[in-house]
């Protein structure tokens, strides 16, 4: 299940065209997959009231946007860059420590 939409992250990286709709569909699957394995917890565990709580949500956006915006594995000119703090920040209290709960 995708918890945001296409048409969430082309607002949230100001895209106004189509093109690349499976590209960002791809890459939401891809951050909530990363999203769940950092945080040792499946997302549908997280949902309050049919919603996850929103800074997981912002978070999601954010992996989102770093995964179509560096789609290669090599940038040429560019200085090699961690992800966003405030993505850590955003996840960090939701982590799951306990061991033998590996999802």
């Amino acid at each position: 299940m995708r918890y945001v939409t296409v048409e969430d992250i082309k607002k949230h990286l100001y895209i106004d065209f189509e093109a690349d709709d499976y590209i960002i569909a791809d890459s939401i699957d891809a951050a909530q997959s990363i999203i769940e394995k950092y945080l040792n917890v499946k997302l549908s565990d997280l949902v309050v009231d049919e919603q996850l709580p929103y800074p997981i949500l912002q978070a999601i956006k954010i992996m989102t946007g770093n995964l179509y915006n560096n789609r290669e594995s090599v940038a040429f000119n560019s200085v090699p860059y961690r992800v966003p703090f405030s993505f850590e920040y955003l996840i960090q209290p939701y982590k799951n420590y306990k061991r033998g709960t590996e999802i």
